[in-house]
């Protein structure tokens, strides 16, 4: 690990994050799943069911592809909470 820097997320990519884990755990014919999908898609309450699903994997892989183009989504450069949260979303 020498030379390495270690990795944060800044608050809103920790919001993102915990709230995609929270997401990808929840049931899906649970009401929180909605919700949790119009947050992380950010797309308004009216969407198809199709279209927010969408939504979510377009956010989900823009977010982890921005982490990627900066070299942040090698698990071993987080610590603590931020590895426990990293691991979940990216495995």
């Amino acid at each position: 690990m020498h030379g390495k820097k270690r990795a944060r997320l800044n608050p809103n990519e920790k919001k993102f994050f915990v709230t995609a884990v929270l997401d990808g755990v929840a049931n899906p014919f649970s009401k929180a799943r909605p919700v949790l999908d119009l947050k992380i898609s950010g797309m308004p309450p009216e969407t198809s069911r199709n279209d927010l699903v969408e939504g979510v994997t377009t956010k989900g892989g823009e977010r982890l592809q921005r982490l990627h183009d900066e070299g942040r989504t090698e698990i071993r450069l987080y610590q603590g909470e931020y590895r426990w949260r990293t691991d979940r979303t990216l495995h």
